[in-house]
């Protein structure tokens, strides 16, 4: 029996690969001529039993039918994880609305619950229609799928969320608003994966899009905090700073206060890099106070991550100590993999003036563990990686 569940899951993932290749007008004897190049070769009968959810396919063939199909291999690894974790959902859900699945889906992502909050995405997606291409209502697809982009960057999954993003942007059917979004999340990728200069290029392109468009104002509020987070990274915090306090007014302008306490905690960093730790405190306690209030876990943690930089700066370090471990407590649990990693960094910084080896390693370990999933741009991340280069 424990043999078959496999097949089970992926039976969707099948079903996938199928309508892939039939919407590519490829038969299975196509398919297999053509993979006869590359060293995962995929044989008609083997693929018909992956496609039937009896066998699931190695990496080196995933990636022959990624060349094949002209889909990114990571989008196809996207979809068989997904499939995989399916089993999460609960099992009650094909006469749920759509608004309430939605008011799910967007609940999760808030309490930090992004990988399920993917899987409720994904079934909406599979609920109206194959592809964009074939979907009666494309703008209904459009839009669930910028919200499955969304999920992704907090996944930390930013090639794959940019791979979807432009075939977004290259649709002609798409509308204006939808395409200054997609633009928009194009920019928060490649800010993400160190690419300032095209993060820049794609907001600029993001705001002459809704100069002309109604119904934008989220997009620009949006903008504002993006713009923010590219000066902050180029060391610009004092203008990083004017950016942030206008996110906010525009974010509380539109009643969010989930993007409110986002760009206030933004605001704050840039406030601490600027120099005044008293204002970029109250601002944090502020922020941890509405956040706890309304169970926005994510901003709870970070905002004690920045907290308790403000007490090691300052000296402080049993404080600090205490901020992290709070942190922690909350980071862990939710999987918010940058924020443990940032807490750890310094929690170890303390262990060492402490003498502490054994906190010492119990701290590089949880850092050494997290290095291949957390964001490369963190500055901690940047002096840790620098630091393990040096030791070697």
């Amino acid at each position: 029996m424990g043999d078959q569940e496999p097949v089970v899951r992926s039976h969707r993932f099948g079903q996938y690969l199928r309508r892939i290749r039939e919407d590519r007008k490829l038969s299975l004897d196509a398919v297999e001529e053509l993979t006869l190049g590359y060293p995962g070769r995929v044989t008609k009968s083997h693929l018909s039993r992956i496609e039937n959810g009896q066998a699931e396919p190695t990496f080196p063939r995933m990636f022959a039918l990624s060349q094949i199909y002209g889909v990114p291999i990571s989008m196809l690894a996207e979809k068989f994880e997904i499939d995989l974790m399916r089993h999460r959902l609960p099992g009650d859900l094909d006469d749920v609305p759509d608004e309430e699945i939605r008011k799910r889906a967007d609940d999760l992502s808030r309490s930090g619950r992004n990988d399920e909050s993917l899987l409720l995405v994904e079934l909406l997606i599979e609920r109206h229609g194959r592809t964009a291409d074939s979907a009666a209502d494309p703008g209904l697809l459009h839009g669930l799928e910028l919200e499955r982009v969304n999920r992704l960057i907090q996944l930390a999954r930013y090639g794959s969320a940019k791979d979807r993003c432009e075939r977004l942007v290259n649709r002609t059917d798409i509308s204006r608003k939808d395409r200054a979004l997609s633009l928009y999340y194009l920019a928060v990728c490649c800010l993400r994966l160190d690419r300032l200069q095209f993060a820049i290029d794609f907001a600029d392109a993001a705001r002459d899009e809704i100069a002309e468009t109604e119904g934008t104002q989220r997009v620009a509020a949006s903008l504002e905090n993006l713009r923010g987070n590219v000066l902050l990274a180029s060391g610009r915090p004092d203008e990083a700073q004017a950016a942030y306090r206008q996110a906010m007014a525009l974010f509380e302008a539109l009643g969010n206060p989930w993007e409110t306490c986002r760009a206030r905690l933004n605001f704050a960093a840039a406030t601490l890099e600027v120099g005044d730790p008293d204002v970029a405190r109250a601002e944090l306690t502020e922020v941890i106070r509405q956040s706890e209030t309304a169970g926005y876990d994510r901003y709870v943690a970070l905002g004690l991550s920045h907290l308790g930089l403000i007490d090691y700066r300052s000296g402080a370090f049993d404080a600090a100590e205490s901020c992290w471990i709070r942190s922690n407590a909350i980071a862990r649990s939710r999987e918010y993999i940058a924020v443990v990693f940032r807490n750890c960094y310094y929690l170890r910084q303390i262990a060492r003036v402490r003498d502490d080896d054994a906190a010492c390693r119990s701290h590089e370990r949880t850092m050494r563990s997290l290095l291949g999933r957390v964001d490369r741009t963190l500055a901690e991340v940047q002096a840790f990686k620098a630091e393990l280069g040096g030791m070697a």
